[in-house]
């Protein structure tokens, strides 16, 4: 079997803005040991947002080159025999907007960022402008180094911009759920009404990562 080092080479080489390995075993009856978060900030012209527009280019652009990568970590994965799981956007629950693993948790856990009050991963580098993936994997690999992250303390631009007015102005902490910060009902329609495109009024507005530049690799 391929080394933990090799495993983490290969990760480096990766044309990500960012990427992180958490411990999911403290998680009730665990299949896998381990979440490998991928993360690929957006290169889009937020000046001229407009939903349908960004909406294609996530699907066209973010997502193909996001999926590259995945594709070449399940490739080492399987040539090497450990088991893995490449976790879906599909939703478990239509009704409640959930997926079969929480993306963002992971992504926290490996010291990428925090859940904003828009309920979104708030990276340092690009804020809410990112896309994530999730690999789980049977192989204990290296956890990375867990930081203090500012949150979003008293900044209330995306409650106060959204406009179906759904987002409850709750900072995020462990244990909090979804629920208590955002009408994820009342976000899903806004969204059905610009024909199920994401509405990304509160990705847009969040000041954090404005100023830096696409690209930037966030340290693991």
């Amino acid at each position: 079997m391929a080394s933990v080092d090799s495993m983490l080479a290969l990760l480096d080489s990766l044309p990500l803005s960012g990427w992180g390995i958490s411990d999911i075993s403290v998680d009730t009856t665990p299949r896998y040991r381990n979440a490998i978060s991928l993360l690929k900030a957006y290169n889009y012209p937020l000046d001229n947002y407009d939903p349908h527009d960004f909406n294609d280019f996530l699907l066209h652009d973010v997502k193909p080159a996001l999926d590259n990568s995945v594709e070449v970590v399940s490739d080492f994965l399987d040539t090497n025999n450990i088991p893995f799981h490449v976790v879906t956007n599909q939703r478990k629950n239509p009704l409640l907007l959930t997926g079969e693993y929480s993306q963002k948790k992971a992504a926290v856990r490996a010291g990428l960022g925090w859940i904003g009050k828009n309920t979104l991963l708030i990276t340092p580098n690009f804020g809410p402008r990112v896309r994530l993936a999730t690999i789980l994997t049977d192989w204990e690999l290296p956890v990375s180094p867990s930081r203090m992250m500012p949150g979003c303390g008293y900044c209330s631009i995306c409650v106060d911009c959204c406009p179906s007015m759904c987002l409850k102005n709750v900072n995020w902490e462990p244990g909090v759920s979804r629920e208590n910060m955002i009408d994820i009902a009342r976000c899903g329609e806004t969204n059905d009404a610009i024909q199920h495109c994401i509405c990304g009024v509160c990705l847009v507005a969040c000041p954090v990562g404005q100023n830096n530049k696409i690209g930037t690799v966030i340290q693991r």
